[in-house]
């Protein structure tokens, strides 16, 4: 019995901490030659979306922070002059 020469492909991944993630999957064809099968979102393009949504969400939510620090602070402004009148 011969050993199959089909092999996962494999890239290096910076955002995690593994060797790398399985992005295809190569088999070998009977008649010869090859034919690689991808793997869903392996283009890596949905997580970049998601990471930027992130980044997004992050960004929208530290305005509304300091939004609602100007708020709070206007508003003691404005009770204290009220108090003083």
């Amino acid at each position: 019995m011969t050993r199959s020469k089909d092999k996962f492909l494999v890239r290096e991944s910076k955002d995690v901490n593994l060797a790398g993630e399985i992005w295809a999957l190569e088999l070998d064809k009977v008649d010869g030659g090859s034919v690689v099968y991808g793997i869903a979102g392996a283009d890596g393009k949905a997580e970049a979306s998601r990471k930027e949504a992130e980044t997004k969400r992050a960004s929208a939510e530290a305005a509304r922070a300091a939004a609602e620090a100007k708020r709070v602070s206007a508003e003691s402004e404005r009770a204290a002059k009220d108090t003083s009148r």
